[in-house]
């Protein structure tokens, strides 16, 4: 599950930088300014949410695995101890 999140991220944010790029080029540069910078606003705004996305999904996955081994760590904290003897000289 996790793997799909982040091939979907990638690939997603690949496609969407791609489409916006194509965008981009397919005004006409002399009479459209104001397009441009509105597409410039939109590329860099799907880039703050991608990287939110990403860092979210970070966040996520330390959280898990932190929690997966700190409950192992519990777990093994919690067994019955052997007793050592004493060691008489």
């Amino acid at each position: 599950m996790l793997a799909w999140g982040i091939h979907w991220a990638v690939t997603g944010k690949i496609a969407i930088l791609t489409d916006i790029v194509y965008w981009m080029r397919s005004i006409n540069l002399d009479h459209s300014g104001e397009l441009q910078i509105v597409f410039l606003f939109a590329a860099l705004l799907v880039l703050v949410l991608y990287g939110l996305f990403a860092l979210a999904l970070l966040t996520a996955l330390t959280t898990t695995l932190l929690s997966f081994f700190g409950g192992i760590w519990w777990l093994f904290q919690r067994l019955p101890r052997k007793k050592q003897s004493p060691v008489h000289d």
